[in-house]
């Protein structure tokens, strides 16, 4: 899934909702800058997405948070995503902690 104006490629891995890399915002010009959550340099296939906008995503589901990406305005000009850095991910599970009871929710 491509999370629109970021650029970003996610997939849900197990219970995590996964940066698996960045498509281009213009896909048929190949002159077309970089996306940018590939321009922030702070993004990295691997992370995982825990948070947007001062939210907690880690209970909604894979569904959600792409309807939340979706929400961004085009003209926005400050998005804030709080990562899992790859570099911590590892093949480790998240712990139960994180996920109340260990079950999703679908935000309304």
């Amino acid at each position: 899934v491509t999370g629109f104006g970021l650029g970003l490629n996610l997939s849900l891995e197990g219970n995590r909702i996964t940066v698996i890399g960045f498509n281009p915002l213009d896909p048929t010009d190949p002159s077309a800058p970089p996306p940018p959550a590939q321009v922030c340099g702070e993004i990295s296939p691997g992370d995982v997405i825990i948070g947007w906008n001062d939210q907690d995503v880690r209970l909604l589901s894979f569904e959600s948070v792409v309807a939340l990406l979706k929400s961004i305005p085009t003209d926005a000009t400050e998005v804030t995503l709080t990562l899992l850095l790859a570099e911590f991910v590892g093949n480790a599970p998240l712990p139960p902690s994180a996920f109340e009871d260990e079950q999703r929710i679908d935000s309304k």
